[in-house]
């Protein structure tokens, strides 16, 4: 129980102690005047009467504040359900939109990153087949040269050999008195 309710419970408790102790003078007769006609009764009890009248209009009005609150709550109630699914209707349609660009992106991400390897992978076998073009001509060269260089060297050889002959022919001519 709430504090307000015991605290309505307590105070009717006593008014209801402080009326049976007294309810001699409440029932005591007495002339009352309402303007229009003169009337022998009881003021304590039309009294009690009156205010057990106000306290049922207040406990009705009370109950009605009540239940409208009631109804007012389960409105809003219905109202934040009905705007929190949208609002999760309108985020799962962000979400898979977003879904739907991440995936677009990356798509063309995938489409590039193979454009580019292929091309890359073009440029090194390019570059590949110069090398080796260019390995091989170094190397015919140096073939080439150092066979030249052995032929060369054989060459200046005979040549050096041929002189030498030619040289000791030609002093031999010089030497020898009977050709001159």
């Amino acid at each position: 129980m709430n504090l307000r309710l015991i605290a309505v419970i307590l105070l009717l408790s006593v008014f209801a102690l402080f009326v049976a102790v007294n309810w001699s003078a409440f029932a005591a007769v007495d002339e009352l005047n309402f303007v229009i006609r003169r009337v022998e009764a009881p003021l304590g009890l039309l009294l009690l009467g009156f205010i057990v009248l106000l306290c049922a209009v207040f406990a009705v009005y009370a109950a009605s504040l009540r239940t409208s609150a009631l109804v007012e709550s389960r409105r809003n109630l219905k109202e934040l359900e009905a705007a929190r699914k949208l609002a999760d209707e309108v985020e799962a349609s962000r979400i898979s939109s977003l879904q739907e660009t991440v995936a677009s992106e990356m798509a063309e991400l995938r489409e590039m990153l193979t454009a580019e390897a292929l091309a890359t992978r073009e440029q090194l076998e390019e570059s590949r087949n110069i090398l080796t073009a260019h390995l091989e001509q170094i190397d015919d060269y140096l073939k080439l040269g150092h066979d030249a260089g052995a032929d060369a060297d054989a060459g200046q050889a005979a040549v050096a050999s041929t002189r030498g002959t030619d040289e000791g022919v030609a002093r031999g001519l010089d030497a020898d008195p009977d050709r001159s």
